[in-house]
C-alpha cells in the first residue's frame, strides 16, 4: 500500500473505533462545568428513561450473573467436599474389611507366652507385626490360633530359628493351597 492509501485504510479504521465506543458511551454535562462519559452498553441509541431502564436491566442482568457464578462455585466445593468425604468413607471401609484385633483375645495371649522374643526382639517383633498385616490382606478368613502359628512359621523360617514351620488349623480354610488340616498326635490340628 501506497502512504496516501494507509492514511485513509487507518483514518476509515479510527472513524468506526470512535463510532463504536459512541454507540456504547453517552457524553454528558456533569453539572460543574465539565463532562461525563457513562458506558451505556448497549443501551446507547435511547435516551432519558428509556436510556435508565436499559442501564438498570443490564445491572440487573449482571449481577444475577455475577450471583448465579458464585452459587455454581459454592455448589462445586460442596461437590467436592462430599466427594471427599465419600472416598474418605470408601477407604475407612476397605480398610475395616477383615480386620480383627487378635490382639486382645487368650490366643494371642497364649501365641505371645509362647514366643518371648514378641516384643522383646525389636527386627522380629517389627518383621511380625508387617508380616500380620500382609496376611490379613491376604487371608482375611484366617482364625485367631491359625493366624498366630502362621506368624511364628514365617518368623522362623526367615529368621532361622530351626522350629517347625507347621501351622495350627481349624479348617482347611486356615491352611495354605495344597495342604489339609489334619488332626495332629496329643490334639489339635495343623495343615500338611
Amino acid at each position: 500500500m501506497t502512504k496516501p492509501h494507509m492514511r485513509i485504510a487507518l483514518l476509515l479504521a479510527l472513524v468506526f473505533v470512535t463510532a463504536t465506543v459512541s454507540a456504547q458511551q453517552n457524553i454528558r454535562p456533569n453539572g460543574i462545568g465539565g463532562w461525563v462519559v457513562e458506558d451505556t452498553g448497549g443501551c446507547g441509541g435511547l435516551y432519558g428513561a428509556a436510556q435508565g431502564i436499559c442501564i438498570a436491566e443490564q445491572q440487573r442482568g449482571q449481577q444475577q450473573q455475577a450471583q448465579l457464578q458464585q452459587l455454581m462455585q459454592l455448589q462445586q466445593i460442596e461437590n467436592q467436599r462430599l466427594q471427599n468425604e465419600t472416598l474418605r468413607g470408601q477407604i475407612e471401609q476397605q480398610s475395616s474389611i477383615g480386620q480383627v484385633d487378635y490382639s486382645t483375645t487368650p490366643e494371642f495371649r497364649s501365641w505371645q507366652a509362647v514366643n518371648p522374643w514378641f516384643g522383646n526382639d525389636r527386627p522380629k517383633t517389627e518383621f511380625s507385626i508387617l508380616y500380620a498385616k500382609q496376611l490379613r490382606q491376604e487371608r482375611p478368613n484366617l482364625g485367631a490360633r491359625a493366624f498366630f502359628e502362621e506368624i511364628s512359621a514365617k518368623v522362623a523360617a526367615v529368621f532361622g530359628d530351626g522350629r517347625a514351620t507347621t501351622t495350627a488349623c481349624d479348617t482347611n480354610a486356615d491352611c495354605r493351597t495344597g495342604q489339609s488340616c489334619r488332626s495332629k498326635k496329643g490334639g489339635g490340628a495343623e495343615c500338611r
